[in-house]
């Protein structure tokens, strides 16, 4: 398993996911990836759960606030 993958679990049954289709490797029903200016939007549906992640980029957040890193 290479790179950071965010998992959830459910604390009654103990069902884990991730994220996105890695690293567990499962078929998405819906799998999408949306880029814009400042950010990328994974949005992965299984048959059980839908997630969003929302990775921001902190150069752009800096600009529109007037501030540089």
């Amino acid at each position: 398993m290479r790179g950071a993958h965010i998992f959830l679990r459910d604390s009654q049954s103990g069902d884990l996911w991730s994220g996105g289709a890695q690293p567990f490797g499962v078929a998405a029903e819906h799998d999408e990836v949306v880029l814009s200016e400042d950010r990328a939007e994974f949005i992965y549906r299984s048959p059980s759960l839908i997630t969003t992640m929302i990775c921001w980029s902190p150069a752009r957040m800096m600009a529109r606030c007037g501030a540089s890193l």
